[in-house]
């Protein structure tokens, strides 16, 4: 903001923010410290950068990223959250077929010279299989989840909420440069929000045993 940036400098204070707000939620929600949140982060980092640019570099980083052990135990019927994830999971496919049709047709080729009919044709069946499986899969799933009560629930409306929220900040900072503001904006603040709906989703304790089912395992063994 100082160089002039006005707009850089908002967007790189509320990304900033936002982390910063993670790492100290990471001590409400995980028994861990911040300190410990960033280090974790850090070592898996390390770990795929590794393992994606060295020959076996993933076995340079002895990372093992454990399941944290969080605050609050989940609360739902495991084998009820699978089948309305399942069920979402197709719903989400089905739904997400014409969508991604119109993005596998209206694909824009910016290459200075035109691509091989067989390259465009395979690029664009490539591009719209994945929004289908991806996209409408992850999306079906989540929607599914939610309608069964537990942590779970907190879990994937924060992650998308504080995705969006970087997304928000990343949009502010680069929007302004781009040939299309407004439509680099939302796909911004869209697809973070998307990594953030994946991480809630894909959150550990989404798929623990309920309190209720350890403490009848423990009385069980007790008889």
């Amino acid at each position: 903001m100082i160089a002039g940036r006005g707009f850089q400098g908002l967007g790189l204070a509320i990304i900033g923010g936002t982390l910063g707000f993670i790492l100290a939620l990471s001590t409400v929600l995980y028994k861990t410290s911040s300190w410990a949140t960033l280090l974790r982060g850090g070592a898996l980092f390390a770990k795929l950068t590794a393992a994606k640019n060295i020959p076996f570099g993933e076995k340079l980083i002895p990372y093992d990223p454990a399941d944290l052990e969080g605050q609050f135990a989940q609360t739902a019927d495991l084998r009820s959250l699978d089948d309305r994830m399942y069920i979402g999971l197709r719903v989400g496919w089905a739904v997400a077929v014409v969508p991604g049709v119109w993005i596998a047709l209206n694909i824009q080729n910016h290459n200075a010279e035109p691509e091989p009919f067989v390259i465009e044709v395979l690029k664009r069946c490539v591009i719209g299989f994945f929004f289908v499986a991806l996209v409408g899969g992850v999306c079906g799933m989540a929607l599914g989840g939610l309608t069964v009560p537990g942590i779970h629930q907190r879990n994937i409306l924060l992650g998308t909420a504080l995705g969006s929220v970087i997304g928000l900040g990343f949009g502010t900072a680069l929007a302004q440069n781009a040939l299309q503001p407004g439509i680099f904006f939302a796909i911004s603040v869209g697809s973070f929000a998307f990594l953030g709906l994946i991480g809630g989703l894909l959150s550990a304790e989404n798929f623990q045993p309920a309190a209720e089912t350890k403490t009848s395992d423990v009385d069980s063994d007790r008889d």
